[in-house]
């Protein structure tokens, strides 16, 4: 019979600290990588999100122009006394354009644009830009505690409130009322805060918290857009073009026809717009233009 006289090993009851060391360092490592690739996947989403809400705005976009047979402007004067200044281009335009969009009204009649069951004095103008028409004119009268309610059916009397004409133009597009915002309460603000038309109108916030841009081709015959948005972005920005010759003088614009819209992206920065050619190196665009998204791109505007 042998007997063992050497020391006895007991059975190993834990892991050493080394050990314990290695582990929590590939448990953090690997926590790090299902982070970042969770959040890549939520600022995809987001940028997913937004494309796919710009292609329900040009579909509203386009049921609007099926109805009144024209896109909205881009830039409107609404006045509820009807007090147009003969001698402003930007009144007269605005003038022309309600009356082709509700033949017979009599805009000297007082209509409440702002739905606020009361008319404004003579001497207050409400001038939407841009971002401000978008909703305006898919969603309709913003009624006091109502929100965007569409025209009424009635053309001269489109701004009658959904209990006096129950028969409704619009709305053209279901706005998300909680990113339904009155430019006063953006920030930063966009407007200065005693702007009348701050008070009544609304802009729409994309997915970052920016409200869209939207401009409309002025005159398709010389591809002609405006800087309809200066106080969302800024006096620099113009929209998109597709190609700059010098001589002849030539500017061509990304959709000529129709309109654009952007997002300004997750930076909530628009940029400074202009030459964009897909695929390209675009070396005039802003650092600010990349992460916009707009319906004429595929996403981003510079994929990443």
């Amino acid at each position: 019979m042998h007997l063992r006289t050497g020391p006895i090993r007991l059975p190993r009851k834990g892991f050493t600290l080394l050990e314990v060391l290695v582990v929590i360092s590939i448990i953090a490592l690997l926590a790090g990588l299902i982070t970042a690739a969770a959040n890549r996947a939520l600022v995809r989403m987001d940028e997913v999100r937004v494309r796919s809400e710009i292609s329900q705005l040009e579909t509203a976009l386009e049921q609007f122009k099926l109805t009144f047979g024209r896109y909205p402007p881009s830039r409107i004067v609404l006045s509820e006394s009807g007090n147009y200044d003969p001698t402003n281009p930007l009144h007269q335009y605005s003038e022309q354009y309600l009356q082709a969009l509700f033949p017979g009204i009599n805009l000297q009649g007082g209509h409440d644009w702002d739905g606020d069951g009361a008319l404004a004095p003579p001497n207050i103008f409400y001038d939407l830009q841009g971002q401000e028409c978008l909703v305006f004119f898919l969603g309709g009268i913003p009624f006091t505690g109502i929100g965007p309610s569409g025209f009424s059916t009635d053309k001269t009397r489109p701004t009658l409130g959904p209990t006096d004409s129950k028969s409704r133009l619009g709305p053209f597009f279901e706005f998300d009322t909680s990113r339904l915002k009155l430019v006063r309460d953006v920030v930063p603000p966009i407007r200065r805060p005693n702007d009348p038309v701050s008070q009544r109108f609304y802009v729409y916030l994309d997915r970052y918290g920016s409200p869209y841009a939207y401009f409309l081709a002025g005159d398709a015959a010389t591809n002609n857009y405006l800087n309809d948005c200066p106080d969302l972005v800024g006096p620099q920005f113009r929209p998109y073009v597709t190609a700059i010759s010098v001589d002849p003088p030539v500017v061509k614009y990304h959709r000529p026809n129709s309109f654009q819209i952007v997002s300004a992206g997750k930076d909530k920065i628009f940029g400074s717009g202009g030459l964009y050619v897909p695929n390209d190196d675009n070396p005039q665009l802003s650092v600010y233009d990349y992460d916009n998204i707009t319906n004429f791109s595929e996403g981003l505007l510079v994929p990443r």
